[in-house]
C-alpha cells in the first residue's frame, strides 16, 4: 500500500489526525492505562499501541506514525495503517460523550411523592437514620442486609432517605432532596448509589469526598484492612465470615468506598450468606437458623449475619487487596500480581469518581497498593494467607 493510499484511506474514514485528548494517564511496565475527561472510561494499551497513542498525543502526523510501525515493528503497509486506525476509532469512542450518556437531565425525570409503601427506622449508636420504600422490590433489595438495625423506638432521626420507582426511574432522595436516579434496569447501580449515600451519612464523608467504590468483602487488623475482590459466588462472602469468626472484625461484606486519603471504612450492613454456605457458617454463626430473606424468584436465599460492631467515622488504610477464587477441588495457589493484570478485573468490580483530580488520586494509590490473587479450597490455607499478609 503507497503512502498516498494510506492518506486516502485515513480522509475517507474521517479519521484525519485527531485534535489532542483531554486524558489523565499512567504507565504500569510496558502498559499504558488512560482515562478520557469526556467519558470517564479507562483503556489500556500495550506496546506497540501506548506508543502509537504518545505519538498522537504529541501531534505527530499519521503518516509519521505509520511509517513508525512499518519500520520499529515490521508491519506490513496494510497491517500498520489497520493498526493506526484502529488505535484512533477505539480514542474516538471513548473520547465521544455521546457513547455514555447515563440518563437524561434531571429536570426531565418526574418525581411523584406516591404513598410509600414502608418506613424504618434504624439505629447504630447514637445515629439515627430513617428509609422509605417506594414499594416492595426496594424494600426487597435495601432492607434485609440492615433489617438487624430496625429499630422501633421513637428517637430523633438524623437523616431520611426515600427510596421510590417513577415512571421507569429508580430514585434516591436525601432530606427531601434528589440525590440520585437511574433507569429501572440498573438496579445494581442504584443500590450502590443508596450504599454510597448511607456511607456519606454514617461517617460524615461529603458525597464528593469519595475517590471509589468497590464490589468487595473486608476484615481489619488493628488499624489495617484487606479487601477481598471477586465476582459473585466466589468466596468473599464466607472467607469473610469464617474470618470474622476466627476474631478479625469486619470492614464490609460486598460493599466498600474508599475517601481521597484512600483510607477506607466500616459498614453496617450484615453479612449475606447463601444457601450453600449456610450448613458451614451455622457453626459459628448459630443465628442463622433463625434467618433467612428471599430476595427474588431468580436468585437463591440470602441469610444474614447481623453486624452491630460498625465504627463510626473511623479509617483504615488498605494493606492489600486479593482476588479470590473458592473451588473446592481446585489446588491451593496464591501469588502478587503484577499492576497491568490487576487492573482489568479491579476496574470491573468498582466505580471511579469522574472527577479528574480523584483519577490521579486512584491512579496514585494503585501504583503504591499490592494486589494477590488467591485459590483455596480449604479455609486453613486461606486463613495461613491473611496472618502472612498481616505479618501476624
Amino acid at each position: 500500500m503507497t503512502l498516498s493510499c494510506t492518506i486516502y484511506i485515513l480522509k475517507k474514514l474521517q479519521l484525519q489526525y485527531p485534535q489532542k485528548f483531554r486524558v489523565i494517564s499512567k504507565t504500569f511496565g510496558n502498559t499504558l492505562v488512560v482515562w478520557f475527561y469526556n467519558s470517564g472510561s479507562f483503556i489500556m494499551f500495550e506496546q506497540p499501541a501506548a506508543e502509537v497513542f504518545k505519538m498522537m498525543q504529541d501531534q505527530i502526523k499519521m503518516e509519521r506514525i505509520i511509517s513508525y510501525c512499518k519500520d520499529k515493528h515490521n508491519f506490513s503497509d496494510t497491517r500498520a495503517t489497520q493498526f493506526v486506525i484502529e488505535i484512533v476509532e477505539r480514542c474516538n469512542y471513548y473520547n465521544n460523550k455521546s457513547h455514555f450518556k447515563h440518563m437524561p437531565p434531571a429536570n426531565f425525570v418526574k418525581i411523584e411523592n406516591s404513598k410509600l409503601l414502608a418506613s424504618i427506622n434504624y439505629k447504630i449508636g447514637n445515629y439515627i437514620f430513617a428509609i422509605a420504600y417506594g414499594n416492595q422490590l426496594l424494600f426487597n433489595t435495601i432492607h434485609p442486609p440492615f433489617a438487624h438495625l430496625e429499630t422501633s423506638k421513637s428517637f430523633a432521626i438524623n437523616d431520611f432517605l426515600e427510596l421510590r420507582e417513577c415512571e421507569e426511574s429508580l430514585l434516591l432522595k436525601c432530606n427531601e432532596e434528589l440525590v440520585e436516579y437511574f433507569k429501572k434496569t440498573e438496579s445494581e447501580f442504584f443500590k450502590g448509589a443508596v450504599f454510597k449515600k448511607l456511607y456519606s451519612l454514617i461517617h460524615r464523608v461529603p458525597d464528593e469526598n469519595w475517590m471509589m467504590t468497590l464490589h468487595a468483602s473486608g476484615i481489619i487488623s488493628e488499624n489495617k484492612a484487606i479487601l477481598f475482590v471477586a465476582d459473585s459466588g466466589r468466596g468473599k462472602s464466607t472467607l469473610t465470615a469464617l474470618l470474622v469468626a476466627k476474631g478479625y472484625r469486619l470492614l464490609s461484606d460486598d460493599f466498600v468506598a474508599l475517601d481521597t486519603n484512600s483510607m477506607v471504612y466500616s459498614f453496617p450492613a450484615g453479612i449475606s450468606v447463601k444457601s450453600t454456605a449456610k450448613e458451614t457458617l451455622t457453626e459459628y454463626f448459630p443465628e442463622l437458623c433463625n434467618s433467612s430473606t428471599k430476595i427474588n424468584s431468580s436468585v437463591d436465599t440470602i441469610s444474614y449475619i447481623p453486624n452491630y460492631h460498625c465504627q463510626l467515622q473511623v479509617s483504615y488504610k488498605i494493606k492489600a487487596v486479593v482476588f479470590l477464587n473458592y473451588n473446592k477441588t481446585g489446588k491451593f495457589a496464591f501469588k502478587k500480581m503484577i499492576k497491568k493484570n490487576a487492573l482489568p478485573p479491579f476496574l470491573k468490580q468498582s466505580w471511579i469518581s469522574p472527577k479528574p483530580e480523584m483519577v490521579g488520586i486512584f491512579f496514585d494509590w494503585f501504583a503504591a497498593t499490592t494486589f494477590y490473587t488467591l485459590n483455596y479450597s480449604k479455609f486453613e490455607d486461606a486463613n495461613r494467607v491473611i496472618m502472612q499478609i498481616f505479618n501476624l
